[in-house]
């Protein structure tokens, strides 16, 4: 029966593991040590089920191979302990200080103990039910455990504030867990139930675990900015230096046709795999543009950001651009100041939310005028149109605003498909749109457009209606002539003509 139990006990920690692990978790130094003691607690169950089969079939395994699998058994048990302390501690260590002469003291027993088990005496008992083990080796392993769950009962009751309320309660459930476990090992020796105790502590550090989704970017999968500032007081608090490679998508610095906004989120989605295939890191999306990496050398850093940059041009081409920026984590007080000039940096590369129209998915017209701006520099001819579309207002009033909107996407579509890749479409304001066309026949595009816009109407019920004008950017009134061509098609337009 006994071995029944043991067997039962590690496939229910297997089975856990299994929903455990296939879950996301923050890169945290309690995660690392909590995986740590999975895997021994594995080990444990394993030995338990192993020991419990040898102590009772003695005349099949040598006496040494016998004391072999219960020294490993003990000191299993007690690697466990140590490490289900150390998960605890660490979870500490984010909020307070731990310091280095308490971080040795928390260690002697372990030691010690280990040590004990070693080379102390081992007995084996033949009981009723089952044998078992017995002997100084369990009795030195008894006041280990011992010495940590007190230990572990004196942070929570301490530091009980630190802990969320979750973790709070499956650390101090295991207190009297430990107790009645011990209990019943002192009165009934043969009920092995030692075995027990680790099972319900793991069950509930798994079931205490913080949900992390809202540490996830929904729209590119990556883990967000708070999971960023997490991680990085983690490391902060345990004196780990790290490097920190900020990088930022862009638009390419050509006249091709405007990015969409899900071309961004594509990207971010994409670089993510890159990084998680190909570099084997982790990525922390903190802005609609930005995201950062983790590195633990400024060599390291410096490689990743180039290797990025790298893909960002063979997969993007033209169309975007990346650009990084790396430095020492050790070099910062707070995950806030970091934070903040990390968001700072991303801000300071072209940010979409702040040259495009999320309506349209065109330009807007802030960005309008530095493109203007920055063609007359550089002595483009480029022609420059300027579209209103009729009867928006009537749109709205007769059929409502979603109708209005969705009137204002296929005019905006329609420019760019005219416009293709020798200009940029931008929403000027309300009904009106610009573009900026580097073509030479200013006729060819309105015929293009004249064209397009036909063949758009022949299945809308609401049809695409617009009056035009154009001028040369080059021309000091060269816009002044857009604007007045486009009102006196306006007006023609509403006279039938």
């Amino acid at each position: 029966m006994v071995w029944k139990t043991s067997l039962v006990c590690l496939l229910l920690v297997v089975y856990m593991g299994l929903f455990y692990f296939s879950n996301k978790h923050l890169p945290l130094r309690s995660t690392r040590i909590f995986r740590y003691y999975y895997v021994s607690a594995v080990i444990l169950n394993l030995f338990d089920f192993i020991t419990v089969y040898t102590v009772n079939h003695m005349e099949l395994v040598t006496n040494g191979l016998n004391l072999l699998l219960h020294v490993i058994y003990l000191l299993s048990i007690n690697i466990t302990l140590l490490l289900y302390f150390l998960y605890i501690r660490s979870l500490l260590e984010r909020k307070r200080k731990i310091s280095g002469v308490a971080q040795y003291l928390h260690a002697v027993p372990f030691a010690v103990t280990s040590i004990l088990i070693l080379f102390l005496p081992l007995t084996y008992v033949e009981g009723e039910q089952t044998n078992y083990s017995f002997g100084p080796k369990v009795y030195a392993l008894y006041a280990s455990v011992l010495f940590y769950n007190l230990l572990i009962l004196y942070h929570c009751v301490r530091d009980w504030k630190l802990f969320n309320k979750e973790k709070r309660m499956a650390i101090l459930a295991s207190v009297p867990v430990f107790l009645c476990v011990s209990i019943i090992n002192i009165v009934f020796p043969e009920a092995l139930v030692t075995i027990v105790y680790v099972v319900l502590t793991t069950a509930g550090l798994m079931l205490s675990s913080e949900n992390c989704e809202k540490y996830i970017d929904k729209q590119t999968g990556m883990f967000n900015r708070y999971a960023l500032g997490i991680v990085v007081d983690d490391y902060m608090a345990t004196g780990k230096n790290v490097f920190v490679v900020v990088v930022t998508l862009a638009e390419g610095n050509n006249m091709q046709d405007v990015i969409e906004w899900q071309q961004y989120i594509a990207a971010m989605e994409e670089l993510q795999s890159f990084c998680k295939k190909e570099l084997k890191h982790r990525t922390y999306r903190v802005t609609d543009n930005g995201f950062v990496l983790l590195t633990g050398s400024a060599q390291t850093a410096l490689q990743k950001a180039t290797a990025i940059r790298q893909h960002v041009e063979r997969h993007w081409k033209n169309d975007m651009s990346a650009s990084h920026k790396a430095f020492a984590l050790n070099t910062y007080t707070s995950s806030e100041k970091l934070l903040s000039e990390i968001v700072e940096i991303c801000t300071g590369a072209i940010n979409r939310m702040a040259i495009f129209d999320l309506l349209t998915g065109v330009r807007n017209r802030n960005s309008f005028e530095k493109e203007l701006v920055k063609l007359r520099e550089e002595g483009v001819d480029a022609f420059c149109f300027l579209v209103d579309i009729n009867n928006l207002k009537t749109t709205n009033d007769a059929m409502g605003h979603s109708a209005g909107d969705e009137l204002l996407k296929v005019m905006a579509k329609l420019l760019k498909d005219t416009t293709g890749k020798e200009g940029l479409v931008f929403r000027y304001g309300g009904d009106e749109f610009v573009v900026l066309w580097r073509g030479t026949d200013a006729a060819a595009f309105l015929a293009k457009l004249e064209k397009n816009s036909r063949q758009v109407n022949e299945s809308r019920i609401i049809p695409v209606s617009f009056a035009i004008g154009y001028g040369r950017i080059l021309d000091s009134d060269g816009l002044k002539k857009a604007d007045k061509m486009m009102y006196e098609n306006k007006i023609r337009i509403k006279k039938g003509e």
